[in-house]
């Protein structure tokens, strides 16, 4: 069968990174690229039926301070 996945960005500083680190793995997000500059910025994907659960867990574990832009829907198996 196939899955929905939703491909996101998300953009932490250097601390936050560290706080959801084990988040990402938790709730099955695939990384696929991690770009460190002034913060840090992590590419992937994660079910889209978790995608809600994970954004607001991300949100409340950095205070809000998470930037998470979704670039879009793809399926996967």
């Amino acid at each position: 069968t196939y899955d929905i996945y939703s491909q996101l960005e998300i953009n932490v500083s250097y601390s936050d990174h560290g706080k959801i680190a084990s988040q990402l793995s938790d709730y099955g997000f695939r990384s696929e690229d991690t770009v460190y500059s002034d913060g840090v910025l992590v590419k992937g994907s994660i079910r889209t039926e978790n995608e809600g659960d994970f954004t607001k867990k991300i949100t409340e574990i950095t205070s809000g301070r998470a930037k998470i832009i979704k670039i879009e829907e793809k399926f996967d198996f």
